[in-house]
């Protein structure tokens, strides 16, 4: 090969590499790289087609591969800052911690220009879980116009503020992305809205959004962030006020989300957001899914039922009837349902039949992890008497509940007495989220025969370093009035009036919601019940799809019949 062909060969190459888009053939890419692998034969000091083949087996996905000829070429090009910056990049996005610090080490020591390097250096401290760091690096970064894209690198600094809780320099950092690109949507300004609401006085952020509105009135992301700190606030009237007004910006997931807090708080709101109509929202695969769950929550089961019936049987829809379709016709009822589910703070089913009481607590955004009126079917087809409890001032019911008491000792000591005024033999205790926190606290102090948990919090820990923001707030007020072994579920265990079995549901591949599990591995009488496969914080949805809410129930309680 003369040196004159070794270029356009070259060119030739990388032009048909350039051209490869989705639908290419395994016959092509092969082709493709067998043609490259020929050419660095024959010129193996080429950099540039080194990184067209490392960029090419990107594309196949071949992870094994990828990283084999990734450190291969950062071995025979250990100078060449364009293949070190390739090879660092694709290391960072591949979580690979080790070999993105060991390519980092090269690119300095070859002296690369900061344009190269302080985007990485920001990348890896953020892999590294160094928020504080990033920010910093994304910021000098920007000042510097270091990067080829600076909206989504102020997306970056904007989720960085979020994780240190800075309201003032992730607004800032909001401003400026708005400025640069005011179309741009971005998840962490919800994030956001919900620290503001935190860490400043309710007006002040309500001026704040407004004001923000006001300069952008055509971002969805702003509308949603005054949604949120509408529902936030529990004003539940401007929440559907924002939706109304800006309903093509809204689309479907803020529909879910303003009709569910409408149906658990504003049962009028939900008929009023039910009355408006979208072509766009009813083409949504989740339309119907979200329409079921609002008849569900208004205790219209059979309406529900129907509309799922009616729905297409799609992917979307079919996780969502398997466990709707479960839920028992009125006729097979062993007791009379819930006629309402109040928003007490505690409140009683009709009593059945069945000689056990079920205490059954909400969870800080108010719902149990399945409509309430629909769980309450599933109580009243084995005619079990329930108790549902809310913790209206959402301090994981460690403060106890205000109509029963003024802490938990006092309210723990009114259950114990309108148990026992009910006659019943058995007691079972029964929670989603931080109402699994719950269950698992009054069911080892109250001395119950079987505490059902689904995603507890088992340590204040691990809530407090999590990704959860209201659920770190939350901790850090109870923190004020307890120490972390007062908020140690294991500790709970150990001092409990009398053995308590205790059974948890939650996905293993969800990192929070494992952590707090595994807390509780080998603790006496508590059995883990990993859903394997889920990464959502939904286990208890997950676990009645996959295992019928019956079968969990009679199988948690020992309940025969139904």
């Amino acid at each position: 090969m003369t040196t004159a062909s070794k270029p356009k060969l070259f060119k030739s190459i990388k032009a048909e590499i350039k051209r490869l888009d989705d639908s290419y053939t395994s016959a092509q890419y092969n082709g493709l790289l067998a043609e490259l692998d020929h050419y660095l034969q024959a010129n193996p000091e080429h950099s540039e087609a080194a990184a067209h083949k490392l960029k090419l087996l990107q594309k196949e996905g071949n992870e094994g591969a990828i990283r084999d000829y990734r450190k291969s070429l950062v071995h025979h090009f250990p100078k060449d800052a364009k293949i070190l910056q390739l090879a660092c990049q694709q290391a960072l996005n591949a979580k690979e911690r080790e070999e993105a610090a060991r390519v980092l080490q090269h690119l300095v020591a070859c002296d690369a220009p900061a344009k190269v390097l302080l985007p990485l250096q920001e990348k890896q401290a953020a892999l590294l879980g160094n928020n504080r760091e990033a920010l910093s690096l994304v910021t000098r970064g920007l000042e510097a116009k270091h990067y080829n894209s600076p909206a989504v690198a102020l997306q970056r600094k904007l989720g960085y503020a979020v994780a240190l809780r800075n309201p003032n320099e992730g607004l800032a950092a909001f401003e400026d992305l708005m400025t640069l690109a005011p179309d741009t949507k971005t998840k962490s300004f919800q994030k956001l809205v919900e620290l503001l609401y935190l860490e400043k006085p309710i007006d002040e952020v309500a001026t704040q959004l407004q004001t923000l509105n006001k300069r952008y009135p055509e971002n969805p992301s702003i509308a949603y962030g005054r949604l949120v700190h509408y529902l936030s606030v529990a004003d539940y009237e401007n929440a559907l006020e924002v939706v109304k007004s800006n309903w093509d910006a809204l689309k479907i997931n803020y529909f879910q989300k303003i009709l569910k807090f409408c149906d658990s708080y504003y049962p009028e709101g939900a008929v009023k957001l039910k009355e408006l109509d979208s072509a766009a929202l009813r083409e949504n695969p989740k339309h119907d899914a979200i329409l079921a769950r609002s008849e569900l929550h208004a205790g219209n089961i059979e309406r529900a039922k129907r509309i799922l019936h009616d729905s297409p049987d799609i992917p979307e829809l079919a996780s969502y009837k398997e466990w709707v379709f479960q839920i028992p016709m009125q006729e097979e009822l062993l007791r009379p349902p819930l006629e309402h589910a109040p928003l007490d703070d505690c409140y009683f089913s009709p009593k059945g039949d069945c000689s056990a009481t079920i205490l059954v607590f909400h969870s800080s955004t108010g719902g149990i992890g399945l409509p309430v009126r629909a769980f309450d079917y599933f109580l009243a087809r084995l005619g079990l008497s329930a108790i549902y409890l809310r913790d209206s001032p959402k301090f994981f019911y460690y403060k106890g509940i205000t109509s029963l008491g003024h802490d938990r000792p006092s309210t723990l000591a009114k259950l114990a007495e309108i148990i026992r005024e009910r006659g019943s033999e058995k007691l079972y205790t029964f929670g989603f989220s931080a109402g699994a926190t719950g269950a698992l606290r009054y069911g080892l102090e109250l001395g119950a025969d079987k505490v059902c948990a689904f995603s507890p919090g088992t340590t204040a820990e691990f809530t407090l370093n999590g990704p959860e923001i209201r659920g770190r707030a939350a901790t850090a007020k109870v923190f004020g009035d307890f120490t972390a072994d007062d908020l140690c579920m294991r500790r709970a265990i150990d001092m409990a009036p009398k053995p308590t079995d205790v059974s948890i549901y939650y996905g293993p591949d969800q990192e929070f919601d494992a952590m707090h599990a595994e807390f509780l591995r080998g603790a006496a009488r508590v059995t883990l019940k990993p859903l394997k496969g889920f990464a959502g914080h939904g286990s208890l949805e997950e676990a009645v799809r996959r295992y019928g809410f019956l079968n969990i129930l009679r199988q948690e309680f020992s309940l025969e019949g139904g």
